[in-house]
């Protein structure tokens, strides 16, 4: 389905196609109240931009293992990007897609829970392909076309995302997690990091404000199969960081 603007394709989805058949999708060319991980909101030119949002019924995943829908959203969008550039793209865990230092797309994952399960997930990807001006406070936006000079159609990358995805369908859940693992953004090497003060819930993980902690150097050393990132650190501390506990310094 697609409408030429709206506030959120995720919003309209959550609000009157939830009985929709699995897969349905909305694609708009802008979004007014465009949204981010934790509200965080999404900056998009008219028109420039493949903008969308698709829904999983009953998807067959407990709501501990929540995040290996995330690792295959980021797999599958991972591998229909890779042909189009090349090694510097990677994934920022938990689900941003960068180029280099800068973020070429974003992820939003929403769950709905009936009686502890998952009974309704509703996907929304935000890729930069068109767009070369970026007048928001972003700090490090990228496009494709800012990459590479070339022009894309955001119906076709959709397209091709949507058949990537049906056949990331037959991967096992730990080879996605391996997968996943090896797209990390600083997957090797010592980084600067922050911790952030967040309230951790079962289902949700609010933002505040960060710490006032000092920048520490540290190292991916895994994610557990809840998704959490564990870090190690040049004194050899393993620290373990749900999402938005940990601020990447960039």
């Amino acid at each position: 389905m697609f409408i030429k603007t709206t506030n959120s394709t995720s919003s309209l989805l959550r609000e009157q196609y939830l009985d929709r058949e699995d897969l349905f999708c909305i694609r708009t060319d802008f979004q007014s109240a465009g949204r981010g991980q934790t509200g965080n909101g999404w900056e998009s030119e008219m028109g420039k931009n493949l903008l969308f949002s698709y829904l999983l019924r009953e998807p067959d995943v407990p709501i501990q293992q929540q995040f290996d829908i995330s690792a295959r959203v980021c797999v599958t969008l991972y591998n229909v990007l890779l042909p189009l550039l090349d090694n510097r793209l990677s994934v920022k865990w938990p689900n941003d897609i960068y180029y280099g230092n800068d973020k070429l797309a974003g992820i939003l994952i929403e769950h709905i829970l009936v009686s502890g399960r998952i009974w309704r997930t509703i996907i929304g990807i935000g890729i930069n392909l068109n767009q070369t001006d970026f007048i928001s406070d972003a700090p490090n936006p990228i496009s494709l076309k800012k990459i590479t000079g070339n022009t894309y159609s955001p119906d076709k990358l959709m397209q091709d995302y949507l058949k990537e995805w049906k056949k990331t369908a037959a991967v096992p859940a730990e080879e996605l997690r391996e997968l996943y693992r090896g797209m990390l953004y600083r997957k090797e090497g010592f980084y600067p990091y922050m911790e952030r003060v967040v309230d951790v819930t079962p289902t949700s993980i609010c933002r505040t404000e960060d710490a006032h902690q000092s920048v520490f150097m540290a190292e991916i050393e895994d994610i557990t199969p809840q998704g959490e990132l564990v870090l190690r650190t040049q004194k050899g501390e393993t620290r373990i960081y749900h999402f938005k506990q940990i601020r990447f310094v960039i």
